[in-house]
């Protein structure tokens, strides 16, 4: 019994050391799926924390790499989608230009576009397609 938790400590060691190796391929990869710096996070911890609990059941341990990395694409994918939909209040955009200089107008504007569903920046594009507003 006692060796059965000497081998699986080890497990979660050579985890821990494995996992540090790849922080930043981790990040860049999340980066690439997410927007948010909040996201980027939740999904690197969540991916950490899953594969570090599930690390006993990866048979070959020398795939960990494309393993870790599917988890964080599947968290990456569900955070995603999770705030696709989440509905973002006017006083937070209206602050976003409020408080910027001209110079990151650009980079609120963008920001704010990315909160919006396909078919309200399919209206805006209309819109300003038509000098409505």
């Amino acid at each position: 019994m006692e060796n059965k938790l000497e081998k699986e400590v080890e497990n979660k060691e050579q985890f821990i050391e494995e996992i540090l190796k790849y922080k930043q391929l981790l990040y860049r990869i999340a980066l690439t799926r997410l927007k948010n710096e909040e996201d980027i996070n939740e999904a690197i911890q969540e991916t950490i924390i899953s594969g570090y609990h599930n690390f006993q059941q990866l048979k070959d341990k020398s795939k960990l790499k494309s393993w870790i990395i599917k988890i964080l694409i599947n968290k990456c994918n569900y955070l995603y989608h999770k705030s696709k939909y989440k509905i973002v209040p006017f006083e937070e955009v209206q602050r976003y230009i409020s408080n910027e200089e001209e110079n990151n107008l650009k980079i609120d504007m963008e920001r704010a576009i990315n909160t919006l569903k396909y078919k309200d920046i399919m209206k805006c594009i209309v819109l300003k397609k038509l000098q409505i507003y």
